[in-house]
């Protein structure tokens, strides 16, 4: 045992450096790799989602809504928090959030080192910027029920955690608020 252990160290030793130098070059590119990679952010914000109670009254023209199959409404629900008429709401509510748009750190990193000139730019309207916003909102956006529960885990992905946070809060706040209106308008 010995011996092979012996034979072993004399290979090791006539090939440092070759392998210091490999593992040397390894260590640097890691570390670059590293110092390169964007972090990103998670921000997680949790709701309940509950089925809409009865109606107090009905019209016989109206036509009656059965909520005995719970699976197909908390399936459409989990779909309109995923939807874009949702994340355009969330847009419009965060209009004012340069981090959302523009994160700082999704530059690469020897720009955020070495001093550039501001980029130029571009005026753009309201409905430009909304539906870029939405698409960044739909882009980050996971939403993962929490099995045998109503509740639901809506994840926003940023450079940016404190946009993190606030996406994925105005997405629930955007939800609720807009369950809302259309139970009032029903």
């Amino acid at each position: 045992m010995s011996a092979r252990l012996l034979q072993l160290w004399n290979i090791v030793m006539k090939w440092r450096w070759p392998i210091t130098a490999i593992a040397s070059l390894g260590v640097a590119a890691g570390v670059i790799a590293t110092m390169m990679t964007t972090p990103i952010y998670r921000a997680t914000t949790t709701i309940q989602i509950d089925t809409e109670p009865a109606k107090v009254q009905a019209v016989a023209t109206q036509q009656n809504y059965s909520y005995d199959d719970p699976e197909k409404y908390y399936l459409t629900q989990y779909e309109l928090l995923k939807s874009r008429a949702l994340a355009e709401r969330v847009a419009d509510k965060l209009a004012d959030d340069d981090a959302l748009l523009n994160p700082p750190e999704t530059k690469p990193f020897w720009s955020r080192i070495l001093p550039s000139k501001p980029p130029a730019t571009t005026p753009s309207g309201h409905a430009v910027r909304t539906a870029i916003a939405a698409g960044m909102v739909m882009g980050g956006l996971t939403i993962q029920p929490v099995r045998l529960s109503r509740l639901v885990r809506i994840s926003f992905d940023s450079p940016d955690p404190g946009a993190a946070a606030r996406v994925a809060n105005a997405v629930a706040a955007s939800f609720i608020s807009w369950n809302l209106e259309r139970r009032f308008e029903a």
